[in-house]
């Protein structure tokens, strides 16, 4: 429809309809964009772009599609650069190139006396009525996401910028995106209390606005979900939330956020401990949809997730090495660097610790630790910080039994210290991760009697909330604990219950690595 109108207008004077021009080229390369045809995007955006009888306030529109669609094409650098020129050429001030903790220390405090003024009066604040600075709290969604992929020390500096723009001159639907990257940013911070109240605020803006909120809606609904929601409710229970993200956002045409919000239901049905085999088919169905729509990050993103998975049920050739029927892990780490996609590289070495971890290679765990840049920095607010500490806790401990037992203990007892504080602030996610890792401490000091409280009270916490596979670790870690006290009956016991919760689980290469491993123990008579 879009491009008929186009074509019609080469048979007239342009310039007697210049506007009609630009609204038929504006919205035919986001109709493109949608579909996943760059190419035909890029044409459209180009016959506008490339005129110089127009203002910035006529391109910018269209800049900030091209922003989205590099960003989306996981083009991080070139998307940021391009944003950085399109502000400039606005007339407001470039973000810094980098930043550091004192600069976010200080522009946190400026934000806070904000807040603290418009407390509870967020939601009621007037209407933004300035053209120019509604496109720039667009083009701030952008950055925001590009950033966030980057692993930039300067995110922070945008979201405080970003929500100060908010409330000092009035609300747009990317305000409600801003609050809610404030509420993520401040609960990776820790501040798990303040990123629940201001979720709640931008779920009150999200009614306040209704319609108004456009295309803003599925990253709120997905960052809700996906940063925030987490910290203080079962996991599990944010897997429906997180279809409904994608239905929305597919609703008002933004894919990114609706691929996004797939990629939080197949993550959070990994970490719930779903059958694998059900988890694969969510992968692959996501990454299909992925493929569709040209959103290469996310498919690769998700492809590390779905490798892991074959892997664990017994559908490659090493489950140590991420390379397989889905991607080959040496190409898909030099893809991932070569662009600079911070995400991808941590999520790649993460699942290898995990994987090195489930099969009981402890130094080479520990060898990836410094190979990429923490959760903390590359992915806030996620859920995977919440099982990566897990790991790192967990290979630090095993560490602590091999080599350089004080650095390792320092090392898990920090990871410990954070978990407990969760825990305190009341993520019931991380309960039987803290009861795991104090036996695992416990054991590494020679408290056996604290070590077996410990296992016990993960077992038991691991079998309410039915997260098969860390209630398989759990048993097989107990097994092990056994085995250092001599008591062969108790262990084979405990082995037994973890081959049995591995198979439960679909980890049909872990029953293989503990069959073969424990081998002697299982032939025993009783």
């Amino acid at each position: 429809y879009l491009e008929t109108g186009i074509n019609i207008l080469r048979d007239v004077s342009i310039d007697d309809n210049l506007q009609l021009y630009i609204d038929l080229h504006r919205f035919a390369s986001q109709a493109h964009y949608s579909s996943g045809n760059f190419d035909k995007m890029d044409v459209c955006l180009d016959a506008v772009l490339e005129r110089t009888d127009l203002d910035i306030m006529d391109k910018l529109p269209l800049y900030i599609i091209r922003c989205h669609a590099l960003y989306a094409s996981y083009k991080l650098t070139e998307s940021l650069a391009l944003s950085q020129q399109v502000l400039e050429e606005m007339g407001y001030k470039r973000l810094p190139d980098k930043a550091s903790t004192f600069d976010v220390v200080m522009d946190l405090i400026k934000t806070k006396r904000l807040l603290k003024k418009h407390t509870g009066k967020i939601p009621e604040l007037p209407l933004m009525e300035d053209e120019k600075r509604v496109y720039a709290m667009t083009l701030y969604h952008t950055m925001g996401s590009t950033l966030y992929m980057l692993g930039s020390s300067v995110l922070p500096i945008l979201i405080l910028r970003w929500t100060r723009w908010a409330l000092k001159y009035g609300l747009t639907g990317h305000s409600c995106t801003a609050i809610v990257f404030y509420a993520f940013m401040i609960t990776s911070m820790g501040d798990l209390e303040g990123g629940r109240e201001y979720g709640e605020v931008t779920v009150q803006m999200l009614e306040r606005l209704g319609d108004a909120v456009g295309p803003a809606i599925g990253r709120c609904l997905f960052l809700l979900e996906n940063s925030i929601a987490h910290w203080t409710k079962p996991v599990h229970l944010c897997i429906k939330p997180s279809v409904v993200a994608y239905e929305v956002a597919m609703r008002v045409g933004d894919t990114e956020s609706a691929m996004w919000g797939l990629w939080c239901e197949a993550s959070f049905s990994h970490y719930s401990a779903k059958k694998l085999s059900d988890v694969d088919e969510l992968f692959r169905s996501h990454m299909l949809s992925c493929r569709e729509y040209e959103l290469e990050g996310i498919w690769a993103t998700s492809a590390v997730h779905r490798q892991q998975i074959l892997n664990l049920m017994g559908r490659g050739d090493d489950p140590l090495i991420l390379t397989g029927d889905v991607i080959n892990e040496e190409d898909h780490l030099a893809w991932a660097q070569n662009g600079n996609m911070q995400m991808v590289i941590t999520v790649i070495y993460n699942v290898r610790i995990e994987q090195a971890y489930y099969f009981h290679e402890y130094e080479k765990a520990a060898e990836f630790f410094d190979c990429f840049l923490p959760g903390e920095k590359t992915y806030p607010g996620s859920f995977f910080n919440v099982r990566n500490a897990l790991f790192e806790g967990l290979v630090s401990f095993a560490m602590a039994s091999i080599k350089d037992h004080r650095h390792w203990m320092k090392r898990g007892s920090s990871v410990l210290k954070k978990v407990r504080k969760w825990v305190k602030a009341g993520n019931p996610n991380c309960v039987h991760m803290l009861s795991f890792l104090q036996a695992e401490e416990a054991l590494a000091r020679g408290r056996m009697k604290v070590a077996e409280t410990k296992y016990g009270e993960t077992i038991v916490a691991t079998s309410r909330n039915g997260i098969a596979s860390d209630k398989a670790l759990a048993h097989e870690r107990y097994c092990a604990f056994f085995l250092k006290k001599g008591d062969k009956y108790w262990a084979r016991h405990h082995v037994e219950k973890a081959i049995q919760a591995y198979k439960d689980w679909e980890a049909h290469a872990k029953v293989d690595h503990l069959v073969e491993k424990y081998r002697a123990i299982l032939s025993q008579v009783k």
